[in-house]
């Protein structure tokens, strides 16, 4: 090759890399504080990926990822091997000193400091005896998990970590009681506390008074906020349980302010304060309210529009049962009026009329300890399931008065021993002087006792209580078939829109089956929050709130634990 190709060759690889040098510019030029720079970093700051929107810069940290020469991943994984190595052998101040190694070259590794601090909290804590040493170690976790929020800004997943901890760790742990006064008086985190409320802005404040739980629901408040800004960073967990968290703690909080008061004299007792407590109890009814109400998103994918994602509330359920009741009163309104006057009597009558028209004896049988014992109308959770129950045993309870009556005027009811849907079919009149329920309570038990295998017999008519420890197999054994009628007849006594449907004709029937579509509709969306409030328990909850503002509940749940202190 001549000197002059080489030189022509020379004077192209430097036109191109002087061409090369414009368009790397352009794309790389490092952003500058009036925001201007290359398109990369624009669009760092448009998908807040810089490290400055992500969180704090470490400079140390910097300088060992430079140090690392690309090989950043691999150091990463030996420190990680050897932080086991050391759990493995209980050393956790060397555990602590890797994972600060670690986090240093992946700062914005999430799971490093969520699963570090969660090690520390609960697997290192567990390992002293000294509840004071265990408590010491359950703060490390908790401030390692908080250290991560000020390089991971906007990690919704990181305050839910350290709002966990710092409330359910010291709140329901063996030594609450103990965790939580020393809480109070630890002066070493309150100071670093405000020193990192002093350093950084956006973020949790530990509030004046000194407690786990209003703590918690600071860092969960916290976590809520970014995953608003953010519209993601909790995963697929449920968004109720995920907004449900602060509320909870806001409940928890009033109930410890009945327990350990709100705070200590000097000779370390529990100070109770009576304005205190109820107004945490306010202040937890509120929230809860507010949370009731608060329409989210599910995880739960709307079938009926494909990509979009089911919205519910808790007390959305509540709306949905009340218009799916109105509608179901709209049906009873509209009963021939031979079935009674009241709604309520009109259901009534319709049981009674299925107990002897659509049971069969294996079904009646089957009831026998529901209709003794039926569910207590005033029951929040089963008061409408055992209706029928309830019914039936009205009615029966009825028929005796009958017999009782008439014999005190000198008559007498014979027993029926006819077909009983024969004796449905007797006019009133011819009612008066038979019936096939005139000792309802034992002849249900023998037509109980007639389904059961004969060799159990003699072992099923022993009360539950009284049967031997090693006869409770066969005794559960004996019912096993009347179990499973049981759950059949329940529901052909339940008085449906369809039952009441099918005693109307005409154009009121026709009426009735539109408003029974608008029923199942809403059945649906009642369903869906009902499960939602089943998983918060905020049936309980709710009660809960207002139950605990009275006088009376909070006078006996400090009696209560004054008893318990005086017995320790």
């Amino acid at each position: 090759m001549t000197q002059q190709k080489l030189f022509y060759r020379k004077v192209f690889y430097i036109a191109m890399i002087a061409v090369l040098v414009f368009p790397l510019y352009m794309l790389g030029n490092p952003a500058r504080r009036d925001g201007a720079g290359g398109l990369l970093a624009q669009r760092r700051d448009e998908l807040n990926l810089s490290e400055a929107n992500l969180g704090e810069i470490d400079p140390a940290g910097s300088a060992m990822k430079l140090a690392t020469f690309g090989m950043r991943g691999v150091a990463v994984s030996l420190l990680w091997n050897r932080s086991l190595e050391y759990e493995k052998r209980s050393d956790w101040d060397a555990v602590v000193a890797t994972a600060n190694q670690i986090t240093m070259l992946e700062p914005h590794f999430i799971t490093i400091w969520d699963f570090v601090g969660w090690k520390l909290a609960y697997n290192a804590s567990a390992q002293f005896d000294d509840y004071r040493e265990r408590y010491r170690w359950v703060i490390r976790g908790f401030e390692f998990v908080q250290e991560g929020t000020t390089y991971n800004q906007e990690s919704p997943k990181l305050y839910v970590r350290a709002g966990w901890t710092i409330s359910q760790k010291i709140g329901i742990a063996d030594e609450k009681k103990q965790y939580r006064r020393l809480f109070r008086e630890d002066e070493e985190l309150e100071k670093n506390q405000r020193e990192r409320e002093a350093r950084y802005v956006n973020i949790p404040k530990l509030p004046s008074a000194k407690d786990n739980w209003l703590f918690g629901c600071a860092f969960y408040k916290a976590a809520e906020t970014w995953f608003e800004k953010r519209g993601e960073g909790i995963g697929n967990e449920t968004r109720l349980l995920f907004y449900g968290r602060a509320p909870l703690n806001r409940i928890r909080y009033a109930e410890w302010m009945e327990i350990d008061g709100c705070g200590l004299n000097k000779e370390n007792a529990p100070v109770f304060d009576e304005e205190n407590c109820a107004n945490a109890w306010l202040q937890a009814q509120k929230d809860w309210e507010d949370y009731s109400n608060r329409v989210v998103d599910t995880t739960i994918e709307d079938k009926t529009n494909p990509g979009t994602y089911r919205r519910t509330s808790l007390n959305l359920q509540k709306e949905k049962r009340a218009e799916m009741d109105r509608l179901e009163e709209e049906i009873i309104a509209a009963l021939p009026a031979n079935l009674g006057e009241t709604a309520q009597e009109k259901r009534e009558a319709i049981v009674w009329e299925r107990w002897h028209t659509i049971l069969n004896d294996e079904q009646r049988a089957a009831m026998y300890n529901s209709v003794l014992y039926p569910y207590d109308e005033n029951d929040y959770n089963l008061g409408r399931v055992g209706f029928g129950a309830r019914a039936v045993r009205k009615y029966l309870d009825a028929e005796v008065a009958r017999a009782k009556e008439a014999e005190e005027k000198g008559e007498k009811v014979e027993l029926w021993t006819g077909p009983i849907d024969e004796y449905w079919k007797l006019s009133d009149e011819e009612k008066k002087g038979t019936s096939p329920w005139i000792n309802w309570q034992s002849d249900l038990f023998e037509l109980r006792m007639s389904f059961v295998d004969e060799d159990l017999r003699e072992l099923a008519r022993t009360p539950r209580l009284l049967v031997p420890q090693e006869d409770t197999k066969r005794y559960g054994g004996a019912f096993a078939r009347l179990d499973e009628w049981q759950g059949r007849a329940s529901s052909l006594l339940a008085v449906t829109p369809d039952v009441l449907a099918s005693y109307l004709e005409g154009n009121a029937q026709a009426e009735a089956m539109d408003k029974i579509a608008q029923i199942e509709e809403l059945r649906k969306e009642e369903s869906f929050s009902r499960m939602f409030r089943d998983i918060m328990g905020a049936d309980f909850h709710e009660r809960e709130v207002v139950f605990e503002q009275t006088p009376e509940a909070r006078g006996a749940r400090k009696y209560r634990q004054e008893a318990r202190d005086r017995f320790n």
